[in-house]
């Protein structure tokens, strides 16, 4: 016969197994409400430079590519330019002319972003002082469907005493340490019999992320005042060389290498080549002033 009584008894089993489940998740929200700390805690400007307090009201960066620096070719061809090539155009739009073809790798200055109804455009920075500047004869603009963004504008601290870099020109080979331990170990490319890379003990003297490289070149200057046609032993025009580490006033340079897989062998003009990869993490691994061994 169904009672108060019964009735009440059927609310107590009822609430008992609903109370156990829900006072777990109830104590873990009050418990995560008194860790976070009042927002009239904490100061302004620390609240500024840390990313978990940036929102998008306080933000004045309205587009996605604001912070943009630089960009990176993911979606090209490969070193021997096989596949579909990013084209450089003289404006941008797939209208205007092919001023140029870049292989996967190449990193290049941004100085400006154009965003139409269909596509983004870079338009890329080419004031760096060029050795054979009549070879650039129009602006460059790059579609954003090829590249990687990159935000690259933050400075490199000094070095730690800790750091080296060792280069072995006969194993072809370098080795980073940071407190004797080694922290990586690739197989590289140094210079050529006819442009051997620099013997002796250096330092990095400064880093930057992209470096339009043209030869033929001697002690770091371009050989005549006209310009050299590409049949020329000695010509290159490579733009956008990647992650460059620099240890001479004269151009000799650790970086990486979009051009060829001969790692491992001699083939450069006096630099030390480096896969782009590597190069890359050697890039951010290494500060200003790291010291450089370079030994035959």
């Amino acid at each position: 016969m169904w009672n108060k009584k019964s009735g009440f008894i059927l609310t107590i089993a009822l609430a008992v197994p609903l109370a156990v489940t829900a006072f777990p998740l109830i104590e873990s929200l009050f418990a995560t409400y008194r860790s976070s700390p009042d927002v009239s805690e904490i100061d302004p400007d620390l609240m500024d430079q840390h990313a978990a307090y940036r929102t998008s009201t306080t933000s004045t960066n309205t587009s996605p590519y604001a912070t943009t620096t630089h960009i990176v070719v993911t979606q090209s061809c490969d070193v021997h330019f096989g596949g579909e090539c990013l084209n450089v155009r003289s404006g941008p739009s797939s209208t205007f002319p092919k001023v140029k073809q870049l292989r996967n790798g190449i990193v290049l200055p941004v100085i400006d972003v154009i965003e139409t109804a269909t596509s983004t455009w870079f338009q890329i920075g080419l004031n760096e002082h060029l050795h054979y500047e009549e070879r650039v004869t129009t602006d460059w603009f790059v579609s954003g469907e090829f590249v990687q963004t990159l935000d690259l504008s933050a400075t490199s601290s000094p070095a730690t005493t800790t750091k080296r870099i060792y280069v072995d020109v006969s194993d072809q080979l370098l080795t980073a340490y940071e407190n004797e331990e080694v922290v990586m170990q690739v197989r590289i490319s140094t210079g050529l019999r006819e442009t051997p890379t620099p013997l002796g003990n250096f330092e990095v003297l400064y880093k930057t992320p992209s470096r339009y490289m043209q030869g033929p070149l001697e002690n770091g200057r371009r050989v005549s005042e006209e310009d050299v046609p590409e049949t020329h032993p000695d010509y290159y025009d490579l733009p956008g060389v990647p992650w460059n580490l620099y240890f001479t006033t004269d151009g000799a340079v650790i970086h990486g290498a979009y051009w060829h897989v001969n790692f491992g062998k001699p083939h450069s003009h006096g630099c030390v080549n480096l896969p782009p990869k590597d190069a890359e993490s050697m890039y951010h691994w290494a500060d200003v002033g790291t010291a450089i061994s370079i030994v035959p």
